[in-house]
């Protein structure tokens, strides 16, 4: 609700982004043969460039529909248990 917030939620999301990013990329190393690593990094970032589009594109087009940017995190909610579920299957 002030600016104060979201300093501090900006510095908490900004020390452990870094970390989540190496940690999933040395996850995914595990699953990837060693004669094609080229080629499904090169599909992990593709995956990630589309995603930085897509995440944004449809939290906006929530909070266009709803009114409100809270209600837009719901994306963020449902990706999240996606992606959780995709980690628990493999």
């Amino acid at each position: 609700d002030s600016a104060q917030d979201f300093y501090l939620l900006a510095t908490l999301i900004g020390l452990v982004q870094g970390g989540i990013q190496s940690l999933s990329r040395s996850h995914f190393a595990k699953f990837v043969p060693e004669q094609q690593t080229s080629t499904y990094f090169a599909i992990f970032n593709l995956f990630g460039k589309f995603s930085a589009i897509l995440g944004p594109a449809l939290m906006g087009i929530v909070a266009l529909l709803s009114g409100s940017s809270r209600a837009s995190l719901i994306v963020v909610v449902i990706f999240f248990f996606i992606g959780l579920s995709l980690l628990k299957i493999s």
